[in-house]
């Protein structure tokens, strides 16, 4: 008596020995339907398969990249997310750099309506950290006979290798002489003086006023 088996040692049935050798005869086990290439090897094999258009197979190298990229995450996750993308779009994690704030702290350096005198200003405090970027001063009763000028100091220290000037008949040092900063780094308590280190001659200017353009840290 002769015994057939499946592939998995099950022994088959007379009726499943038929069904079997019917598939034969009609060629749905043809080697050239299963086999089309010669493999001559296990069909169920990944090495003896070939992809489809949209059916890949992944190697060990794919696989690993996948599983390492942990630096990416979905936009459900990362707490950058300012505008919609697509679920499960991809992204690289990335430092956020807040944009520069500038400031301009202005200043009274004398009485309104009061004539100027030269000397010290009251003194004010750095409110916080920041780079003093340029300044200018201003009146509203215009110097005669000489320039106004103006010295900057940080903690009491002179901080100007050029002092600021207003010339005669002008209203601002945009129009004379721009004062130019030996240190420009201030953090929050440092204290701000200026220093009137001329008045004009005839007529000294009056209301005086400074203006630092910062940036802050």
């Amino acid at each position: 008596m002769i015994t057939y088996r499946d592939t998995k040692g099950t022994d088959l049935t007379p009726d499943e020995v038929d069904a079997n050798f019917r598939d034969l005869e009609s060629g749905k086990a043809n080697i050239s339907v299963y086999d089309p290439t010669a493999k001559n090897a296990d069909a169920f094999a990944m090495d003896n398969m070939v992809e489809g258009a949209t059916t890949k197979i992944l190697t060990d190298a794919e696989r690993a990249a996948i599983s390492d990229n942990s630096a990416k995450e979905t936009n459900i996750a990362h707490p950058l997310v300012e505008t919609a993308v697509p679920i499960g779009a991809l992204f690289t994690d990335t430092v956020y750099t807040p944009p520069a704030i500038t400031d301009v702290i202005s200043l009274f350096l004398s009485g309104s309506g009061v004539d100027l005198t030269t000397g010290d200003t009251d003194t004010i405090e750095a409110p916080y950290d920041f780079t003093l970027n340029a300044a200018f001063i201003t009146v509203t009763d215009v110097p005669t006979g000489s320039n106004i000028v103006v010295d900057f100091k940080k903690n009491g220290v002179a901080i100007t290798s050029t002092k600021a000037s207003i010339q005669p008949n002008e209203f601002n040092s945009l129009t004379g002489i721009a004062p130019v900063f030996t240190t420009t780094s201030f953090v929050k308590g440092d204290r701000i003086t200026h220093n009137i280190f001329q008045v004009g001659s005839l007529d000294t200017g009056r209301s005086l006023k400074s203006y630092l353009e910062v940036t802050k840290i």
